[in-house]
């Protein structure tokens, strides 16, 4: 468990702040900023359960990270509440969450991140699923394509908020490929493209 932790300016080929594989992780108020990694520059979490609540992650990565910077979750469960990513940067995909399993996100601000190239750059791209987003906001994310969410596989959107996408490809605020989904009582607006 880690609980109350603040981590600055980490490095690492993966997880510049936390590195987790094969473990239950539970956290809650960790603020992990200005770290770098090849891919979760924030966190690095492989066949990992995670339970997370509070936790900050902010400016993570660079425009030469190759990707997934601040938080990178391959085949595992994740669970994030009340948290924000936030001015996280990527050279490609996922600039503030790659997620490759099954997430579930409640009251999440994810917020000016930014991916330069890549065809799925979204602040927060998931394949595989199900994904789950409830009461969050998606908010000025820039990207090629999807800069705001990109999926594939099954998801669910409730009462989430995406605006100010800005972009040059397609799904400014949510691209999905090969997806299943349900969206309700969701708002989109303000999305522009270059």
């Amino acid at each position: 468990e880690l609980h109350n932790l603040g981590m600055h300016r980490g490095m690492g080929r993966y997880g510049g702040g936390i590195f987790a594989e094969s473990s239950d992780l539970i956290a809650s108020n960790l603020r992990i900023w200005e770290s770098m990694a090849d891919k979760g520059a924030g966190m690095y979490l492989y066949a990992t359960d995670a339970t997370m609540d509070g936790i900050e992650l902010h400016r993570n990565g660079s425009q030469w990270i190759q990707r997934s910077c601040g938080l990178y979750s391959y085949s595992g469960k994740l669970m994030l509440t009340n948290s924000t990513v936030e001015g996280n940067v990527s050279y490609t995909d996922g600039s503030g969450m790659e997620i490759i399993g099954e997430a579930a996100l409640y009251n999440c601000l994810i917020q000016d991140n930014r991916s330069f190239v890549g065809d799925f750059s979204g602040a927060v791209r998931c394949t595989e699923g199900p994904l789950t987003m409830v009461n969050c906001q998606i908010l000025d994310n820039e990207g090629t394509s999807s800069p705001g969410l990109h999926v594939t596989g099954e998801f669910t959107l409730l009462n989430c908020l995406f605006a100010r996408s800005y972009g040059n490809g397609n799904g400014l605020a949510v691209g999905a490929r090969e997806a299943t989904g349900t969206i309700r009582h969701c708002t989109f607006a303000d999305h522009e493209s270059y």
